[in-house]
Order: C-alpha cells, then sequence, then structure tokens
C-alpha cells in the first residue's frame, strides 16, 4: 500500500474502505465506509438532532428520505403519539 505522507494528499476513500474492511474481519464484523456514514446519522438522530439537520448532514434531499435510511417507520412514527400523549 502507498503512503499519502510523502506527497501530503489526502487519503483516498479506496485505502479507508479497505482498512475498515480489515478492522471488520479483526473483530468479526462487516464493516465499511458506507456502515460508519450510516451509524452517524443514527447516533444524531438518538442524541436528538433534528431530522432535518441529519438530511443536510448527509446530503440528503428530503427528511423522508434520511427517515428511510435511519430505518425509522411510519409505524415508529406513529407509537409515539401513544407514547407521548398530552
Amino acid at each position: 500500500m502507498r503512503s499519502n505522507r510523502a506527497t501530503n494528499q489526502p487519503i483516498s476513500r479506496i485505502s479507508v474502505s479497505r482498512v475498515f474492511k480489515q478492522v471488520g474481519k479483526m473483530v468479526g464484523l462487516d464493516i465499511n465506509t458506507h456502515s460508519m456514514r450510516k451509524s452517524r446519522g443514527k447516533a444524531m438522530f438518538d442524541d436528538g438532532v433534528p431530522v432535518a439537520v441529519i438530511a443536510k448532514v448527509l446530503n440528503h434531499s428530503s427528511e423522508a428520505a434520511t427517515l428511510r435510511y435511519l430505518g425509522i417507520t411510519e409505524e415508529q412514527v406513529l407509537q409515539t403519539y401513544d407514547d407521548y400523549e398530552l
């Protein structure tokens, strides 16, 4: 593997992906750069960051796309009406 230090270039997406794959094998998980992106969005959502902000961070075209991406179902949204009655 070629080092980017001498050329002062950013690390390529492919290089990062290879490292994630290697580490995943070491710990018995199937991880990649996309799973890290998705985990970041889910962590933000779990911490209460507004969906509109998460959509902007992830460069999604809509909040609905972000909800689908995070796996938030219509059932879960409707359940909040029962869980948080006024």
